[in-house]
């Protein structure tokens, strides 16, 4: 029963580690949009005859604030998923050790 139970716990930390790592990469990609915006806003003002520091504009720092909440965001994701992948391995070493300890032959007999 313990085998079954080290069993549905590794596949639930799998599941939450597959999560987290989607996590991120949606995250990644959200902060790619962000600079697409921000490189088309760079040179659309470019266009436009622009003088000033276009990193100043209200536009770029609302691009600028976005990403820093990202990166927050994927700082904590990563701490969680480093988390995951430590308990992961425990567990799975857990389950190993179980496994040679129940199925061991016995030849000393």
């Amino acid at each position: 029963m313990a085998f079954a139970a080290a069993q549905a716990r590794l596949l639930s930390l799998t599941l939450h580690k597959s999560d987290l790592e989607y996590r991120i990469t949606s995250l990644c990609n959200q902060k790619q949009q962000l600079a697409t915006q921000a490189s088309a806003y760079a040179i659309a003002a470019q266009e436009a005859g622009f003088a000033g520091n276009i990193n100043d504009t209200p536009e770029m720092l609302a691009i600028k604030y976005q990403e820093d909440a990202l990166d927050s965001e994927k700082t904590v994701i990563e701490s969680q998923h480093q988390a995951i992948t430590t308990e992961l391995e425990s567990t799975q070493k857990m389950v190993d050790n179980n496994i040679k300890k129940d199925f061991k032959l016995n030849l000393g007999s």
